[in-house]
């Protein structure tokens, strides 16, 4: 009968205790393969984008693009007939043409009471 003492039968008793124990194994397991998984999905933010990508984005043509290429607008590297663009150039292609505003908010509220009295 000792020899049974470390043996698990079909027949053993399993406690509630038993059981939140195992409960908690399980999720601290799934917890740990979880942040593996995320972990291995954190990655640098992207640093190069294709053509398409690139017209995508800025919602322009093939020809568009190729004339951004060729007058130097926006720098780009070739590989074999791909091209890339780094992200950051394109960030500064348009930081570089931001169009602004000049007129403060009290002048752009003195224009819109002139034009609403010469109705």
């Amino acid at each position: 009968m000792a020899s049974e003492v470390g043996r698990v039968t079909r027949d053993q008793l399993v406690t509630l205790g038993d059981l939140q124990q195992l409960k908690m194994e399980l999720l601290e397991e799934v917890a740990g393969l979880l942040a593996g998984h995320l972990a291995g999905k954190r990655q640098q933010p992207k640093r190069w984008m294709r053509s398409e990508e690139v017209k995508a984005l800025l919602g322009i043509s093939t020809g568009k693009l190729f004339r951004l290429r060729k007058l130097g607008i926006l720098p780009y590297a070739q590989i074999d007939r791909v091209f890339l663009y780094d992200v950051s150039d394109v960030d500064q292609m348009l930081s570089e043409r931001k169009i602004g505003t000049r007129i403060s908010l009290p002048q752009v509220d003195k224009r819109l009471r002139s034009k609403k009295e010469k109705r």
